[in-house]
């Protein structure tokens, strides 16, 4: 969506994310080979890592969020960030 809002054509935005999320495989690999010495350093990893998410959503999607304003608009915003807050609760409760 970031990519299409910052108009990237839609089949280019769409190839540059797939191309993109080959590194998944790249990075799958490379931790599973390192994870002795990446295990104790997880809870850091995962800091920076919220904390870099935090920054994307606060500083590129927000704005987008607030440019279109509207009660329908508003209700479809809230309901998804509560799905998010209901998501990871649920995941918190299967996987404790």
């Amino acid at each position: 969506m970031i990519l299409i809002e910052s108009s990237w054509h839609r089949w280019t935005a769409y190839w540059a994310n797939f191309l993109s999320s080959l590194a998944t495989f790249a990075g799958a690999i490379l931790a599973y080979f390192a994870l002795g010495f990446i295990a104790p350093r997880i809870p850091y990893f995962l800091t920076i890592s919220a904390a870099s998410f935090l920054y994307i959503g606060m500083v590129d999607i927000a704005p987008i969020l607030h440019h279109d304003s509207g009660m329908k608009k508003s209700f479809v915003q809230l309901t998804g960030l509560f799905a998010g807050v209901a998501t990871i609760l649920v995941l918190h409760q299967v996987l404790a």
